[in-house]
C-alpha cells in the first residue's frame, strides 16, 4: 500500500539572526526543516523517480556523483516535494522577497569510491540574470563528517563571479588557492542529518 505524501505546507520559522548571518556569510544551515517521517517518504519518492533516469546515466564530473535533473516532472511525489510553501517561503525569506520560481532541482547520488566534489560556484551553471539565485540541499539520510560532507567559503558570494570554472580539477586548485591568498575562512559541516538543510548565495564558493 502505498504511503500517503505529508503536506509540507506549514511555515518554517526563520529568525532575524538567520537571515542576516545568510547575507553576511553567503549560506546558512536549518535544522529540522521536514521531520524524520516527512523526509523518510519523500526520500523513496525521489529516488525512485531519480533511479528510473539514472539507469542508463554515467557519473557525473570526473566520478564526483550520479544525478538526475528535474524529475519533478516525471514524479507528482518529487513535484509536492519542490513546490511545498514551506521550502518556498524559506527560500523567499532568505532573500527578502515576496515569491521564488525553480530553476531547476537535482538529486545527486554519491557511492562508495566516488572522488570529492571539487570547488565551484553554482552561478556557472545558473546563467540568469540576477544576483539572487540561491541553491538549497537538504541531504536524504543522516551523513556524518567521514562520509564527506558540504563546505562552504564564508562570505565568498560578496566577491562575485571568481573565474566561471566547472567543476574539475583545475577549479579545485584555482580556488584552493584563491582561499589562502584571501585568507578566506573555510566552513565544514561535522554532521548533518535528513530533514536538514543548507541554503547558499550563487556565488558562494
Amino acid at each position: 500500500m502505498k504511503k500517503k505524501l505529508p503536506n509540507i505546507d506549514r511555515s518554517y520559522n526563520i529568525t532575524k539572526e538567520k537571515i542576516h548571518y545568510f547575507w553576511e556569510n553567503g549560506f546558512v544551515v536549518l535544522k529540522n526543516v521536514l521531520s524524520r517521517k516527512e523526509i523518510s517518504i519523500y526520500r523513496e519518492e525521489i529516488k525512485k523517480a531519480a533511479e528510473e533516469r539514472m539507469k542508463k546515466q554515467d557519473k557525473s564530473f570526473g566520478g564526483a556523483f550520479t544525478q538526475a535533473l528535474n524529475i519533478r516532472f516525471d514524479s507528482k511525489g518529487v513535484e509536492k516535494f519542490c513546490l511545498s510553501k514551506r521550502l518556498g517561503k524559506i527560500a523567499a525569506d532568505l532573500t527578502k522577497v515576496k515569491a521564488m520560481r525553480i530553476f531547476h532541482e537535482q538529486a545527486l547520488f554519491k557511492g562508495p569510491g566516488d572522488t570529492k566534489t571539487f570547488w565551484h560556484q553554482d552561478q556557472y551553471f545558473w546563467p540568469l540574470n540576477t544576483k539572487l539565485h540561491i541553491g538549497m540541499w537538504m541531504p536524504l539520510i543522516d551523513l556524518t563528517k567521514d562520509m564527506g560532507l558540504m563546505r562552504f567559503v564564508v562570505g565568498s558570494h560578496k566577491k562575485g563571479n571568481l573565474s566561471g570554472i566547472s567543476i574539475t580539477n583545475e577549479s579545485e586548485q584555482y580556488y584552493e588557492d584563491l582561499i589562502k591568498k584571501e585568507k578566506m575562512k573555510v566552513y565544514k559541516l561535522d554532521s548533518i542529518n535528513a530533514g536538514d538543510c543548507t541554503f547558499h548565495f550563487n556565488f558562494t564558493i
